[in-house]
């Protein structure tokens, strides 16, 4: 039973820890593009990006570098990741624990 309730205590302190970020390409939360969320997040966050059309940079929009996160859109028609048909939309690295 100890070892029940120190794992519930581990589970839910770890939970407690976890953040969760806004991306808004009008600038209006905490990052204006993913991948600077994506850099700042650790594994276990969130990031929750509003309505608009991201582009990045380089070779590809977003890459989530391997870290256990979740990528959620705001509006499924009007949250949009677009490689311009140049880039990568979405690279996830290895890792069991990504959400997008």
């Amino acid at each position: 039973m100890k070892q029940y309730t120190f794992l519930l205590i581990l589970l839910v302190t770890e939970a407690s820890l976890a953040t969760t970020w806004t991306v808004d390409d009008d600038g209006k939360a905490d990052f204006s593009d993913i991948q600077s969320a994506i850099n700042a997040a650790s594994d276990g966050d969130e990031i929750i990006i509003m309505p608009g059309t991201y582009t990045g940079a380089g070779d590809q929009v977003v890459d989530t570098l391997g870290k256990a996160i979740t990528l959620r859109g705001q509006s499924v028609d009007s949250t949009i990741i677009n490689g311009e048909n140049v880039r990568r939309g979405i690279t996830c690295r290895s890792t069991s624990q990504s959400n997008v």
